[in-house]
């Protein structure tokens, strides 16, 4: 083909201007594949609207986030108002921005409901735990007033949005058991004093304080009031300690059933009831309702320098006088919450606040009760909520991995043998809650630190009972204190002789049938070994005092003769 001149010149013109503009339409071709794959794609109204966040409400923050982390969740909240799971149409990177939007409007409506009672100027609220996303928002409120603002608060959600807080947005709101003596402008508080109740202030501010057991009765009802959670767990007599504390739980739990019934006949609860439908929601309100009328007693008592304590509960014929009993009433009838003042001070303020409460004047024992309540709650939480749990085995340990973590931390503060495992956990094993990474998991090894070696889920959990069981059942052995109350009949009465099991000195006897004890259990002793006269066959018997001293005396002299004999052979060499 021929080109003229004329035509090369041209030719060579437009490949001058093709140069020229080249770089700018490249980056003219590159913004607009920017923008088309994100401006023009993202729309907000996608996400979020008015009318998506009720749809968002009605499945749950339960079923959203268990859609998120690809686990089969909870069933949608209110099935004849839902259209669809909206959720699961999103894409991954959808999901994650929704369920991050949805988080900022659930510590948005939480702050505005609180503003919204108008009591803020004595009270405050805080928010502790897990930053992740997918988490629970738990919200304490603190003040004269906070049990009256979380009852309005949480009448106020419902009102608006047809759903309570719990199952909406997986936010729980208590009104105990934090206190506080100051507000945060440094007013003092109306409250009882150090001498009237067993108070322990803490805090950078130094404003708020918690009621920590000081007494053996204290420990007791602590005790009695975790346990309730291992009733589930049908421990029979694997574990004898820990089945007599149950026993003595169960009694609580009664009680407590008793008054959920009772409480359905109050017209006040059944003209908010009759407004829902939903199972669900109604046994969230009424908990609520049974939380609030319990707290009041606590609250009225607290912050009133002269009041006294009404006590209207009645247990096996005795009236209930302590503090601590009615405040694990209210805390039994809180979502998803500890029954226990121990384990609240344990795992929020000492673990999660990261505040160590000064228990310089309580006796080691108590200190020790202290703990081992919050290890027995974290135990039976666990359990409790891997039996429920449906999906793949390795996400559901990771999930309730915070639990055994949890037991650890409070049996370090009993033992300092279990601090390095606690740590493992906290550095090997919690970070996967964030991610549920179960590749990069099995990659890194991680499935020792929490016992699972592939097991069903049915197997492990049998497992964990076992192992965390008998270290739970070894601290309680080494508590001399608490077996004198475990040691007594239903009357309150001590045991006879003849149906206890004889101890060394240092431990006091425990009444159980002929049942054969598991000698694992005697092998592993996180609080020292024990010497038993019999324990089925295997026993072995308890030398006297006399014998002890005998033997002591003739092992000493041996070493010194040996020791001389090797100091005549150094000489002559």
């Amino acid at each position: 083909m021929l080109i003229n001149n004329k035509d090369k010149k041209l030719g060579r013109a437009a490949s001058s201007r093709m140069q020229i503009v080249t770089p700018s339409l490249k980056r003219q071709s590159s913004w607009g594949l920017v923008k088309d794959t994100l401006c023009n794609k993202l729309k907000v109204e996608q996400i979020i609207s008015t009318d998506l966040l009720q749809e968002y409400l009605n499945e749950g923050w339960e079923a959203i986030t268990d859609n998120y982390k690809g686990k089969k969740g909870k069933e949608i909240i209110n099935t004849d108002e839902i259209k669809g799971q909206y959720f699961d149409k999103l894409t991954s990177l959808q999901k994650k921005l929704a369920l991050e939007v949805l988080g900022s409007i659930r510590k948005y409506l939480v702050e505005a409901m609180f503003k919204c009672t108008g009591k803020t100027g004595k009270n405050y609220y805080i928010a502790v735990g897990s930053n992740n996303i997918t988490s629970d928002y738990d919200v304490s409120i603190i003040g004269p007033d906070s049990n009256d603002i979380m009852w309005e608060m949480f009448n106020g959600f419902l009102k608006r949005y047809g759903n309570s807080l719990p199952s909406a947005f997986d936010s729980n709101l208590y009104s105990s058991p934090l206190y506080a003596h100051k507000t945060k402008k440094g007013e003092d508080l109306e409250v009882k004093g150090k001498d009237k109740i067993p108070r322990v202030d803490y805090g950078k501010e130094g404003i708020e304080f918690t009621l920590v057991p000081k007494s053996k009765e204290d420990v007791m009802i602590e005790l009695r009031w975790a346990s309730i959670k291992l009733l589930k767990l049908e421990l029979k007599n694997e574990f004898p300690y820990l089945k007599k504390l149950t026993d003595l739980g169960e009694k609580f739990k009664k009680e407590m059933d008793k008054k959920c019934e009772d409480v359905e006949s109050e017209n006040a609860l059944k003209e908010l009831l009759d407004k829902y439908k939903d199972p669900e929601t109604r046994k969230i309100i009424k908990n609520y309702y049974l939380q609030y009328n319990a707290q009041k007693i606590c609250s009225d008592y607290i912050y009133n320098e002269t009041s006294e304590l009404k006590t209207p509960i009645e247990i096996d014929g005795e009236i209930q006088k302590n503090i601590f009993f009615y405040s694990n009433v209210a805390n039994y009838f809180s979502s998803e919450a500890y029954y226990t003042s121990s384990a609240v001070n344990s795992i929020v303020v000492e673990n999660q606040i990261k505040t160590e409460l000064d228990k310089e004047d309580r006796p080691e024992y108590v200190i020790k009760g202290i703990y081992l309540t919050a290890a027995i709650e974290n135990f039976g939480d666990m359990i409790n909520h891997m039996e429920h749990e449906h999906g793949d085995v390795k996400k559901t340990i990771i999930k309730y991995s915070k639990y055994l973590y949890r037991i650890y931390f409070v049996l370090g503060k009993i033992d300092k043998k279990y601090k390095q495992k606690a740590n493992q956990l906290k550095n090997e094993v919690i970070p996967y809650r964030a991610t549920y990474d179960i590749e990069k998991a099995d990659k890194n090894g991680i499935w020792d630190y929490v016992y699972y070696n592939n097991e069903s889920k049915g197997e492990y959990i049998n497992k964990i009972k076992e192992k965390i069981g008998g270290k739970l059942e070894g601290v309680l052995r080494g508590m001399k204190e608490i077996h004198e109350e475990l040691e007594k009949d239903n009357n309150g009465n001590p045991i006879k002789e003849d149906k206890k099991i004889e101890m060394n000195d240092k431990e006091l006897e425990f009444p159980i049938k002929n049942e054969e004890l598991d000698k694992s259990l005697i092998n592993d002793q996180p609080m020292g070994p024990v010497i038993m006269n019999k324990i089925g066959s295997g026993g072995k018997k308890k030398r006297s005092k006399k014998k002890r001293y005998r033997k002591k005396r003739k092992t000493i002299k041996k070493k010194r003769r040996r020791k001389k004999k090797r100091s005549i052979k150094f000489k002559n060499y």
